[in-house]
């Protein structure tokens, strides 16, 4: 029997209980964006009361992501240390707890201060709620749950969208944020209940312990060579004859059941996890220099193996790393200005009544969660069906980022009027975020799980520096055209669209993960 035939369903995959996981981390997602658009939808009401600018206010959007970036990183190294579930836990107390001082808030120094402690707190996130999600699904189904969780993102915006308004004209713009640490607080309460960790890395966080099989992934991303074959003497390349013989079918189990079926050799000079038993030169050091060789090669799930450990400057300089980050930074940029201009740009830019404003801000959100889900699906699928990883998530993303940046090209250029500006927004609104459950993928395929949680933290902390960016840009632009809210939104949506064109046809020839796994597993051997 060969490697090929021998693939199984993963016995750590539980997709129930993945599933639920999957629900409340769309809940949480849900939460950590009504509290982002929350200052958008109060802009009128605040600046009024205030007496700010639109360049103070600017000022005040992008304070959110002062820490961001940093905490984010922060909070991806904790996950590689520390169990997500209370990581995950404690993020969404310190939202509940800062929203309170923002209510009574009275001047923009407090308020920018409020806001910097909540994006520490929510900076983090994103890259430590994929990384959960990714301990509950092998690698050819993760595309479609973190898109799932990721349209939490979507509702939780429509809710705001809806509600926020008549929160405004009943109580106030400040009771706003009484309801949203109100929501924090129940989420904590239902996630202790709910929440647990990730058990399909568990076979693989061993240095040693051989990968395990995971269900539905395309034969093409098993097709590893061993680069010393005397080290696994009659074993395939994932050593999985030797470990039918020694424990159990491949399935790495304990020695109590690698000795009584391994062979006499296995049985002298296995290791202690009986992962080794089955090698005719089964001796830790035969097994520790043959993974040293093959170095970050493709698992049987189609992402890295845990041998060895990379750095992560020689990660952040792959260059389909670096690319999925340029391409996950310009997307972010357009969702930065639909989350902090907006619903200004709808109301006083294009003269649409506050309640209408809200409602069409509601729309296009509406719009791109069926097509983010259906673009996903159509990712996952064509994984499922063999197509490398280069096309269906590579060249598919850069796809629907490029038609993305002409959609917002269009807008900002094009004499049309209001309403088919909007529907226009709405459209790239709907198709840049499937960047965000794409991008992390390939990282994910790239890197070994125990760096997982960091490198995915890198990713999006550096790509989310676009909201310090684009919020006071965009003020501005504003400001120089006269305090015209059209004019200048309209330019910042004009420079996000080329960036997105541009950048999008440069990573059809870039984005190549097996490629990168292939010279990352070089420069390790070397």
């Amino acid at each position: 029997m060969n490697m090929m035939t021998s693939l199984r369903p993963s016995p750590a995959y539980q997709p129930v209980r993945a599933w639920c996981v999957t629900a409340m981390l769309f809940v949480l997602i849900a939460i950590n964006f009504m509290d982002k658009v929350v200052l958008g939808l109060v802009a009128a009401p605040l600046m009024r009361e205030l007496h700010l600018s639109p360049a103070q206010y600017g000022v005040l959007a992008g304070s959110f992501f002062f820490l961001f970036a940093l905490s984010g990183v922060a909070g991806g190294f904790l996950s590689n240390r520390f169990a997500t579930r209370w990581l995950l836990l404690a993020m969404s107390l310190i939202w509940a707890i800062v929203q309170l001082p923002i209510a009574f808030s009275t001047s923009l120094v407090a308020l920018v201060v409020c806001r910097v402690l909540l994006g520490a707190g929510e900076g983090p996130a994103q890259p430590v709620a994929i990384h959960a999600c990714y301990k509950w699904f092998p690698d050819a189904r993760r595309n479609l749950p973190v898109s799932v969780f990721q349209q939490g993102g979507v509702f939780g915006m429509v809710v705001a969208g809806i509600g926020i308004p008549l929160v405004n004209d009943r109580w106030g713009w400040r009771a706003n944020f009484f309801v949203l640490a109100v929501l924090g607080a129940a989420w904590a309460i239902a996630w202790l209940c709910v929440g647990r960790e990730g058990t399909l890395d568990a076979g693989r966080t061993s240095e040693r312990a051989p990968a395990r099989f995971d269900e539905g992934v395309p034969d093409t991303a098993f097709e590893t060579h061993d680069a010393n074959p005397q080290a696994a003497g009659n074993g395939t390349t994932c050593g999985v004859k030797s470990d039918e013989r020694s424990s159990g079918k491949g399935s790495g189990q304990g020695d109590k059941q690698g000795d009584k079926q391994g062979d006499k050799q296995g049985e002298k000079q296995g290791n202690e996890s009986g992962h080794g038993k089955g090698y005719e030169n089964g001796d830790e050091k035969g097994i520790e220099n043959a993974d040293a060789r093959r170095g970050a090669r493709y698992g049987v799930d189609g992402s890295a193996t845990e041998t060895p450990r990379l750095r992560y400057r020689a990660l952040l300089a792959d260059r389909t790393v670096s690319f999925t980050i340029a391409l996950h930074f310009a997307a972010f940029l357009s969702l930065a200005l639909a989350l902090t201009w907006l619903p200004a740009y709808l109301s006083e830019g294009l003269g649409f009544a506050p309640h209408r404003a809200g409602q069409l801000f509601a729309a296009t959100l509406v719009v791109s969660a069926p097509i983010g889900l259906a673009l996903s699906a159509w990712s996952q699928r064509l994984l499922m069906q063999g197509v490398p990883s280069r096309i269906a998530r590579g060249a598919f993303v850069c796809a629907c980022l490029g038609v993305g940046g002409l959609l917002l090209i269009a807008a900002a250029l094009a004499p049309l009027p209001p309403l088919a500006k909007v529907v226009l927004i709405a459209l790239a609104i709907a198709t840049t975020p499937i960047i965000y459950s794409l991008g992390p993928a390939m990282v994910a395929q790239i890197v070994p799980a125990s760096q997982r949680g960091a490198a995915l933290a890198i990713e999006y902390s550096i790509a989310w520096t676009a909201g310090v960016i684009a919020p006071p840009v965009v003020g501005g632009l504003i400001r120089a055209a006269n305090n015209n809210i059209a004019a200048g939104f309209e330019q910042g949506l004009l420079i996000t669209g080329v960036l997105l064109a541009v950048l999008s046809v440069c990573g059809l020839t870039v984005l190549n993960p097996e490629r990168s796994v292939e010279r990352l597993s070089q420069r390790a051997i070397a």
